[in-house]
C-alpha cells in the first residue's frame, strides 16, 4: 500500500507542476513540498532496513529503481525551488517538469523489469498516463483530459476482458466505480463548468486512480528468488516431457 500511495502522489505532483504550463495557477510550495515529503517517507515504509535506503541510488547505471529515486529527488528539489524561491523562472520549472515525467517513466519501467510476465502489458494505472491525466484535471483542460481519459478507459476495459477470457474475477462494482468516478465524472464536471468544478473533478480522479493503482499492485506478479526457481523447474520439466505428456 505504501508504494501504491507513493506512486499515486508522484503522478499527482508531476501533473500539478505540468498544469502550471497549461494556464493553471502555480502550486502552493508548502503543500507541494509536504506531499512530496510524505510520498518519499512512505516509499521507505516497505523496506526491512529504511536507514539503508540511501544505498538504492548507487546502481543508477543499471537499475531503473535507482534512476527513479534520483529523478524524483531532482524533480522535487527543482520544483519546490521554482515555486518557492524562483516563481518567475520558467526554465527551472521546465527542467523540473522533464525530471518529473522522466521519474514517472522510470517508475513504470521498474515494474516492467520485475514482473514475471514478459513483456509487461500496458496498464491503465501506469503513472505516466496518470501524470498526464492529472495535468489535464488540474488545469481544467478538456483537450488533455479527454484523449488520456479515453485511452485509460480503453486499457481498463481491455484488461477486464482478458480477465473474463481467463476466468479471473473482474470485480464489476469496483470497475464501474473506477470508470464512473475516476473518468466519467471528471470529464462531466469539467465540461459543465471547468473553473468551478476543478476541485471536485480532482477528488473524483483521485478515487478512480487510487482504485486503478491498487489493482495494479494486486495483479503484479513479482519475480522473487523462490518464484524464479519454481518457473525454472517447471520450464525444465515441461521441456523434458513429450507433447502428449505435457497435454
Amino acid at each position: 500500500w505504501a508504494l501504491a500511495v507513493f506512486t499515486l502522489l508522484a503522478a499527482v505532483l508531476v501533473g500539478w507542476l505540468a498544469a502550471s504550463f497549461l494556464g493553471a495557477d502555480a502550486a502552493n510550495p508548502y503543500a507541494f513540498a509536504g506531499l512530496g515529503l510524505l510520498g518519499m517517507l512512505l516509499s521507505t515504509h516497505h523496506l526491512a532496513k529504511p536507514l539503508r535506503a540511501y544505498r538504492a541510488i548507487s546502481n543508477w547505471r543499471r537499475s531503473w529503481l535507482s534512476r527513479e529515486i534520483l529523478l524524483f529527488s531532482g524533480f522535487m528539489g527543482s520544483a519546490v525551488a521554482a515555486f518557492a524561491f524562483f516563481p518567475g523562472n520558467s526554465g527551472l520549472r521546465l527542467a523540473a517538469l522533464v525530471l518529473g515525467f522522466a521519474a514517472l517513466f522510470a517508475m513504470d519501467q521498474v515494474y516492467r523489469v520485475v514482473a514475471a510476465v514478459e513483456p509487461r502489458r500496458v496498464h491503465s494505472a501506469q503513472v505516466l498516463w496518470s501524470g498526464l491525466f492529472f495535468a489535464g484535471v488540474f488545469s481544467a483542460n478538456l483537450w488533455l483530459v479527454l484523449p488520456v481519459g479515453l485511452w485509460k478507459f480503453f486499457l481498463c476495459l481491455k484488461r477486464k476482458q482478458e480477465f473474463a477470457e481467463r476466468g479471473q474475477a473482474q470485480r464489476h462494482w469496483l470497475n464501474h466505480l473506477r470508470l464512473l468516478a475516476g473518468l466519467g465524472l471528471p470529464l462531466l464536471l469539467l465540461a459543465i463548468a471547468p473553473a468551478a468544478n476543478t476541485l471536485p473533478a480532482l477528488l473524483a480522479a483521485l478515487v478512480g486512480e487510487g482504485i486503478d493503482r491498487g489493482e495494479f499492485y494486486e495483479e503484479l506478479d513479482i519475480i522473487t528468488p523462490a518464484r524464479q526457481v519454481e518457473c525454472d523447474l517447471r520450464s525444465g520439466v515441461l521441456q523434458k516431457m513429450s507433447p502428449a505428456q505435457s497435454v
